[in-house]
């Protein structure tokens, strides 16, 4: 909950779904310029994952600290930090809203399976720098495992049945991601992150549902690689690591 003397704007989408953007004191000219991208955040979004799952959206720019995080209710993202530029960032927009889809129209069944929230999340903001920004995600990829191959705390499991998968989400699971992409091809790719929160919408799902979903839309036998991604610990194998286009 939110209680302050907050700017409130109301807008629309381009398809007439309304938007509450609310700024704390002293936030909305910095902060704004982010909102005024929602409309191109949720189309882009709404193209990776399919349709916007709810009948409205907007953002809540506030401060309770100068790190707070941000946070991601249905229709409605808050930055607790928003005070903070280093923090306040389009990518965090862009992740919080991602949200919508992956946390919110399905819901995680525990905390074990707390990548299919954040490694996803984490994962929109790397396809958003590929498409506006022109990024070269292989070469990230590559730079991000050289950075932090001899790092063993870098590692730990994404799924661990249990147990949450924490910060790791948010650092591995996007590499993982990525590797997952090219070792089943863009289309396949593309299928099961867009028919996910389509067919899974209104459940509390696992991870293992996810996998056995990600199987079976793509048809290819992903046992090794989710496996040397998201059940151990440690740099995964040559072929695991190093799928497809990446290959050295």
């Amino acid at each position: 909950m939110t209680i302050d003397r907050l700017t409130v704007e109301r807008s629309q989408l381009p398809d007439g779904t309304p938007v509450v953007n609310a700024y704390a004191p002293g936030l909305r000219e910095s902060t704004k310029p982010l909102a005024d991208h929602l409309p191109e955040i949720i189309d882009f979004l709404s193209d990776k994952f399919g349709p916007y799952p709810y009948s409205s959206a907007g953002n809540v720019f506030v401060n309770v600290n100068d790190d707070g995080p941000g946070t991601a209710p249905a229709t409605r993202p808050v930055y607790l930090g928003a005070g903070n530029a280093e923090f306040m960032t389009l990518d965090q927009v862009v992740h919080e809203q991602a949200h919508e889809w992956y946390a919110n129209a399905v819901t995680i069944a525990d905390s074990e399976d707390s990548c299919l929230n954040e490694c996803f999340a984490s994962y929109a903001t790397w396809l958003w720098d590929e498409e506006k920004d022109g990024t070269d995600l292989d070469s990230r990829y590559r730079e991000q495992v050289e950075e932090h191959k001899d790092d063993a705390d870098w590692w730990p499991r994404l799924y661990q049945p249990g147990k949450a998968a924490g910060i790791t989400t948010y650092t591995k699971g996007p590499l993982a991601l990525h590797a997952l992409r090219r070792q089943v091809g863009d289309a396949a790719f593309n299928r099961i992150i867009k028919q996910w929160p389509q067919k899974q919408r209104g459940t509390y799902a696992s991870w293992p549902d996810f996998e056995s979903f990600a199987e079976k839309t793509s048809g290819q036998d992903l046992t090794g690689f989710l496996k040397a991604w998201f059940h151990d610990e440690g740099v995964p194998a040559d072929e695991y690591l190093w799928p497809g286009e990446l290959k050295p």
